[in-house]
């Protein structure tokens, strides 16, 4: 037989000996003294419609995403964002972080200068992204315009994490 410890918020303890009633051996999340506390964020997210939310906003976006940015392979991208939760949860944070205009000569020069591991196809005038599964992060990466060259590093290659606006 299972005892069902109880804590009162005077410090009280008290044990039951007998189960008068039935409690779930695992928990979600519980709200306690004004707070929320998840303890299983994926139950959460399935529970509140989270990613549903976020594949409803993954299909507004689509068409202007594919007006902005030339792809070869849009299909292909597009049906691996809409079936993949971590795709999902990335193309959000990508639509906020990517520049207002996207420059292909520009993004091709910056592929070939820092050896960016993302295909292009089409012409030298015209290039082409190629969505390639096995380096969506990379891929990713490029939209939200995340590399850049340092020369304080002597000239050193990095990729961003975060894209915070200095003030100066």
């Amino acid at each position: 037989m299972r005892k069902i410890r109880l804590f009162s918020k005077r410090g009280v303890f008290d044990t039951l000996d007998a189960a008068t009633f039935l409690v779930e051996d695992r928990f979600d999340l519980a709200y306690a003294d004004g707070a929320l506390l998840i303890f299983n964020k994926e139950r959460f997210h399935q529970v509140f419609g989270y990613y549903e939310g976020l594949l409803q906003f993954a299909q507004g976006v689509m068409p202007q995403l594919k007006a902005a940015v030339p792809m070869e392979n849009f299909a292909d991208f597009e049906a691996a964002c809409l079936s993949d939760k971590t795709l999902l949860k990335r193309l959000r944070r990508t639509i906020g972080a990517m520049p207002p205009s996207f420059d292909m000569p520009r993004v091709a020069k910056t592929v070939a200068e820092q050896k960016i591991e993302v295909q292009l196809a089409g012409t030298e005038t015209k290039p082409l992204l190629v969505f390639d599964k096995n380096r969506k992060h990379v891929f990713f990466t490029l939209l939200e315009d995340g590399f850049l060259l340092s020369s304080l590093a002597h000239d050193r290659f990095y990729e961003v994490n975060s894209k915070r606006t200095r003030k100066i």
